[in-house]
Order: C-alpha cells, then structure tokens, then sequence
C-alpha cells in the first residue's frame, strides 16, 4: 500500500480500503473453512492453523455464520451488491466490520480533493519539501493537509496547483464541492461540470486512455469523448457511470449535471434557426 499510494495518499482512503481487503479476506477464510468441512476434515485439523480451540473453532464457524457471510458476500469493489449492514436474517450487525456510510469504490468529496493533489504530486515528483516552501510552512505540515488531519483552505490549493503545474480550475469544483460552496456567479455549468471531470480524471489516478479501457463495453469511446469534451451534454446515466469509474459520489455530481444539462438545452434552442423570414420582422 505505501508503494502504491505513497505517504501522501489519504488517509480516509486508505483506511476505506483496507476495510474491504479485511472483508474480502474474512469471506476468503469462510470459505476456507467450508472447503476444508465439505472435504471431511475435522473441526480439530483445521482449528490447528488459525491458531484456535476446537471449541472455540466450532462455535466460531458454525452453519449459520458460514451461510451469512458467504450468502451475502459481493465484490466489495463493485458498484452493486454493496453492504448495508444487515445480514441475511435483515437484522443489523452481521456483516463484517465496513464503514456503512461510504462504498468502497467512492471517495468522500475531501479525500478526492487530497487524491488529486497526491497523485499530481507523484506525477510530477516534487517533493514535500517544495510544497512546503509554497505555502511557507514545514513540510511535516504539508502531510497533515494531504492526510486530512488539517484543512485544506484554497490558498493552499491554489499555491499546490502553481507548484505542480495544475490548471486551478480543475481543482476548484473539487474545493468547492468538498466545502459545499456554489459555484462562483458567471460560471459556465458546461465548463464547470468538465473541469469537475477533469479534476476527478486526476483524483482517481486515471488517465484518458486507462478510463476508456475501464469502462470498455459499458460507454463506448464516442460517448466517453463527448462527456468529457462535448460539444453536447449526455444523459445522466452516462456521468453516473463515469462517477462509478472515476470514484465519485453520484449525488455530488448530479447537481453539476443537472445544471450543464438544462444551461445547454437552453443555449441550444437559443442559438436554433427561426423558421421565419426576414421580412416577417419589416
């Protein structure tokens, strides 16, 4: 994990993910253990290996948790089959400990803020000293705003963005969206809603190429392109998908959508040739 998120990585994210590494695995020993009792092998003999009792083994691995925790076990990186904290019984409490609040393929809006900047970052090779000198500060201080133990204020973010050869605005739907600020008036919903994809391309360590290879037989590359680049607008099934695949949570980018759509629907019929002649105006 340190050499693939580095010790700048969040560490919402990180902690997000080991708790569905740590599901997965109880699954995994589950099944294990009902491998090895379909095959007649004794309480005692397996009891051995994970250092338990017989006693203890029983009760632990009875019918009953077997059936649960393989009944309702699912890819804890899929978007579907997601836990909701009851077991198969509907009662709360029976799955394996998991953060009910946050899917394991989502980032809170902050963490996605702080991946962006970790991940350009290693792209770019600086160092916390050379962040640290941006913003005037120690560079232990710097770990604590990209960790998430400090705030990561905009005049931080914007000297980050400066140091790292990032353009601001894909940074700033991100910020706002973590601090639940409007975007600035004036802003262009169409421009707004691409830079926030922008930002999240960035945020998930994704590049066009590798998104596209992601979401192979579920957007096609037209589809994909326009999204990202346009010039229309696509329906919200296709940026919920992308949301999926880009770490996000659909309810932070719908509003950004919605607003995009109905601003290009407006210019749209705006900008559409009248049927009327010329001289029907004198």
């Amino acid at each position: 994990m340190h050499e693939t998120y580095g010790t700048m990585a969040p560490t919402g994210e990180l902690l997000t993910r080991i708790a569905c590494v740590q599901r997965a695995l109880t699954a995994a020993q589950a099944a294990a253990v009902a491998r090895g009792r379909a095959q007649h092998e004794t309480h005692a003999s397996l009891a051995v290996h994970l250092a338990m009792s017989p006693d203890h083994f029983r009760k632990k691995f009875s019918k009953e948790y077997l059936h649960r925790t393989l009944g309702n076990y699912a890819n804890p990186w899929k978007e579907h089959g997601l836990l909701d904290g009851k077991g198969a019984d509907g009662l709360p409490g029976h799955e394996p400990s998991l953060p009910r609040a946050q899917k394991c393929s989502e980032r809170r809006a902050p963490d996605r803020l702080r991946a962006a900047l970790s991940h350009a970052t290693r792209r770019s090779q600086a160092t916390q000293r050379t962040l640290a000198q941006a913003i005037k500060r120690h560079p232990s201080y710097v770990s604590r705003l990209l960790s998430g133990e400090k705030p990561l204020h905009w005049p931080y973010v914007q000297a980050f963005a400066r140091t790292l050869g990032i353009a601001e605005r894909l940074l700033l739907p991100l910020y706002n969206v973590a601090a639940d600020i409007e975007p600035p008036p004036g802003t262009d919903p169409v421009a707004y809603l691409r830079d926030y994809l922008g930002g999240l391309l960035l945020a998930s360590g994704h590049t066009r190429q590798t998104l596209n290879d992601a979401l192979t037989g579920t957007l096609t590359p037209a589809t994909l392109r326009e999204a990202l680049d346009g010039p229309r607008i696509p329906n919200w099934g296709v940026h919920e998908q992308l949301a999926a695949a880009l770490f996000s949570l659909p309810s932070d980018m719908r509003p950004l959508w919605q607003a995009a759509y109905h601003h290009a629907a407006v210019q749209a019929h705006i900008t559409k040739p009248s049927s009327l002649h010329a001289e029907h105006f004198g």
